[in-house]
């Protein structure tokens, strides 16, 4: 993020990942936002991440820990959705579930990969150039595809964890 103003280039940055994530629009954090520092540092592994290869297991524990600080960076911001704080617990309780987040992956690496690949590409390019908000929303974009489009229903996850238990 810029020298100049780290925080407001976390706000934009936070405004670009709501909107992917959640795939609408919403009202803007600039003037709300706080804990700016905790999203840098979220945001800063997770470019490391990036730049060390894609590696969807390490990106969507350090998703995990940015969707994990967001609710609480917002919390003064009253235009909001309020579903924004439950989407993002269950999310992270998915990353919390071994079987759930292994099954998500699969289907993720199956049917989504190139799609990952790029969007972590493109999340990179975009933040190395400044471009903040963009580069949010397609790091957004993320969780979006394997949360929404790769989820798994509770029933495959208990039958699962049923034949691991009988094992």
């Amino acid at each position: 993020m810029a020298v100049e103003d780290p925080v407001s280039d976390a706000a934009l940055f936070v405004d670009g990942f709501l909107r992917g994530a959640l795939q609408q629009e919403i009202s803007r954090v600039d003037k709300c936002l706080t804990d700016g520092d905790m999203i840098i540092a979220d945001v800063d592994a997770i470019v490391k991440d990036v730049q060390s290869g894609f590696n969807l297991l390490a990106l969507i524990g350090d998703i995990g820990r940015l969707m994990t600080d967001i609710p609480t960076s917002i919390r003064n911001c009253q235009d909001l959705p309020d579903t924004i704080k439950s989407t993002f617990q269950n999310w992270t309780n998915k990353i919390k579930d071994p079987v759930t987040i292994a099954l998500i992956v699969y289907k993720a690496l199956s049917q989504y990969k190139q799609e990952l690949i790029s969007d972590a590409n493109e999340f990179l390019n975009d933040f190395k150039t400044g471009q903040y908000e963009l580069s949010g929303e397609k790091l957004g974009d993320i969780p979006h595809t394997l949360f929404d489009k790769c989820s798994v229903s509770e029933q495959v996850t208990s039958m699962v964890k049923e034949l691991l238990n009988d094992e």
